[in-house]
């Protein structure tokens, strides 16, 4: 892959990253206005250079989207993979479907 590539993957991955951010209701600039509560269950994170969003190589960062998705529509199966990107694309092509309902 060369960096354009790789600049591109970013960010769609920046974009893709914000969307759930937003959708978790968080209004942030940066990682440091992180809701307080959110702490509670991640005690270290590194966070990209990008972003600082690891929604996209984090269970621990993707599990409370998917619990949120739950909440709202218990029938979406994200496991029938288990499989972290296959997750991720699944959260962010149903946010991205939620937003245009809402509209």
């Amino acid at each position: 892959m060369n960096a354009d590539e790789r600049m591109h993957k970013n960010i769609i991955k920046m974009n893709d990253n914000k969307l759930i951010a937003e959708f978790m209701g968080w209004n942030i600039q940066n990682y440091n206005e992180l809701p307080n509560n959110f702490w509670n269950t991640i005690r270290e994170i590194d966070f990209d250079v990008d972003d600082g969003y690891r929604f996209h190589n984090s269970w621990d960062w993707l599990m409370p989207v998917v619990e949120k998705i739950y909440l709202l529509d218990a029938h979406i199966d994200f496991f029938r993979v288990i499989n972290f990107e296959a997750t991720y694309k699944r959260v962010v092509e149903f946010i991205k479907e939620y937003n245009k309902d809402e509209d």
